[in-house]
């Protein structure tokens, strides 16, 4: 996995699930380590990438400079975080909208992300206009945590 030009090896991969609530569709979210982690740690790593992504959004190859259709009464939801060389960036995807930290926008960029039970797969490849970027090419198992 590659943020901002730092590559590093995933060593951990933890993930949460929320069920839907009558709003937004139910969702996974995934952590991607380059340290070993059994809890999601309390203090931001130097190095992540964190993606939470809606069901009906499993195994779709989404194109990230466009928004996300809404398919149902249910919201879908998308949103990536990535932390490497010292800088830390977030996209988000929801009601239709792109939202990037900093004012940036998404140049280039597809996600898939699938999953069964607890094996995921997950191919991702992000440039902004401020220069940030993220590659992650990923499949395993990940370790089903809580937050309480």
């Amino acid at each position: 996995m590659t943020v901002n030009g730092q590559t590093e090896t995933i060593k951990s991969a933890l993930y949460t699930e929320y069920a839907a609530d009558g709003t937004d569709e139910a969702e996974f979210d995934l952590y991607l380590f380059k340290d070993v982690f059994s809890q999601v740690p309390t203090e931001e790593p130097s190095f992540y990438v964190n993606i939470e992504v809606s069901e009906s959004l499993y195994g779709k190859t989404l194109d990230l400079t466009k928004p996300i259709e809404k398919n149902s009464n249910l919201q879908p939801y998308l949103y990536i975080t990535a932390v490497g060389n010292d800088k830390d960036f977030n996209i988000e995807y929801y009601d239709n909208t792109i939202r990037v930290t900093n004012d940036a926008t998404v140049t280039a960029g597809t996600l898939t992300a699938t999953r069964t039970g607890d094996n995921f797969t997950i191919k991702l490849s992000v440039k902004l206009s401020n220069g940030n970027s993220i590659t992650a090419d990923w499949e395993g198992t990940a370790t089903k945590v809580s937050f309480k």
